[in-house]
């Protein structure tokens, strides 16, 4: 069976954030049978490459990330990224920028400023599962660079995914700002 190969940038959310999404994965798994909600490590992807790429030296987020309630994007679900200018930081130590069309076709998932939840549409699931924003906000992330291998997909969603982690290093926190007061 042909294998994909696609390599991505990421950051990875604490686990606080990961065990939040993870739960919520769980549910619309448990309710849809959608089996893509289960497939991947709960990432917000940055860029795509062709071959592993070496960690950047340091990065740093403008502010703390927040993400907002779930939208499709090309036929995925995703919990999208509420404040981009977060990453203003990020572009100038990374090339940062979503694939355009036809350049992420063989992705699991297409880039996009937002974590990836499932293939496909959520219908409406029970009441109360979305984890709440107070969830789903944090500046302790790391960046990583995640390969995976699959086999070609058979229906709407890939077979035998591997993950792994080429390396992983910390995202430093938004500098605070110092209030100075007058003598």
């Amino acid at each position: 069976m042909k294998q994909i190969r696609s390599i991505v940038l990421g950051l990875l959310p604490p686990g606080s954030i990961i065990a939040s999404i993870q739960r919520y994965q769980e549910r619309i798994f448990r309710e849809t049978g959608n089996a893509s909600a289960l497939g991947v490590l709960p990432l917000l992807p940055l860029r795509s490459y062709s071959r592993p790429v070496a960690p950047p030296k340091e990065l740093r987020l403008n502010e703390p990330l927040a993400f907002s309630p779930p939208v499709e994007y090309r036929s995925s679900m995703y919990l999208p990224l509420e404040n981009a200018n977060a990453l203003d930081s990020l572009t100038e130590k990374l090339s940062l920028g979503y694939a355009p069309t036809g350049e992420d076709e063989m992705l699991l998932f297409p880039v996009f400023p937002g974590i990836f939840l499932c293939r496909g549409g959520i219908p409406p699931l029970s009441a109360g599962i979305v984890p709440g924003k107070e969830l789903l906000r944090s500046a302790s992330f790391s960046a990583v660079l995640m390969e995976y291998r699959c086999s070609l997909p058979r229906g709407d969603w890939w077979d035998s995914i591997e993950e792994r982690i080429h390396w992983e290093i910390p995202v430093r926190k938004p500098q605070k700002k110092l209030n100075r007061g007058t003598e």
